[in-house]
């Protein structure tokens, strides 16, 4: 019995693409005062849904690092990035869940993601560095309502990408 490679040519190819986008995402974000409009979590979550959960750390990572790299806006936060693997993790763990319609199991992911890594690591990533006296809580109840909305952007996204993507790029080799 021979066993299957995990990474093969064309899993690494969608990779590379998907870590491109969200490099490219990562570059190019919409500041509107206090709130940054971020695409970033529709890359991490195709590959987590589509290529698994590992792809999904992957592209995460390293489109954090490599954006970092390409256009710095500030200081490299560790958090964001273990914040940015989780986005892609998550969804690809949720959705190996057979029993589940995959557009719940996306749903769930939603839910887990914005509880977790956005209300959660990253935003206990910035109070560490822009607190100003304020306590966690008051930090998080100040972020947390202009957060929701643009993961709200992110998630209407995702559910309207799923069905041509799974159709026309990603078939049933992965997913």
């Amino acid at each position: 019995m021979r066993i299957k490679p995990y990474f093969t040519t064309k899993r690494i190819a969608y990779l590379a693409i998907l870590v491109a986008i969200n490099v490219a995402i990562n570059c190019f974000d919409i500041n509107m005062g206090s709130l940054k409009m971020t695409f970033s979590y529709i890359p991490c979550f195709i590959a987590g849904i589509f290529l698994g959960p590992v792809s999904g750390l992957i592209v995460g990572v390293l489109g954090d690092v490599l954006g970092m790299v390409i256009a710095p806006k500030g200081a490299w936060i560790p958090l964001i990035t273990v914040s940015a693997g989780l986005i892609g993790l998550i969804p690809g763990l949720i959705c190996m869940i057979k029993k589940l319609n995959i557009f719940v199991r996306i749903g769930i992911s939603l839910v887990v993601v914005f509880v977790v890594c956005t209300a959660g690591l990253n935003t206990f990533a910035l109070f560490q560095i822009m607190s100003r006296g304020r306590t966690f809580w008051v930090y998080l109840g100040g972020r947390i309502g202009p957060q929701a909305a643009v993961y709200a952007i992110n998630a209407v996204i995702i559910f309207l990408l799923y069905p041509p993507l799974k159709k026309y790029v990603f078939k049933k080799e992965f997913a």
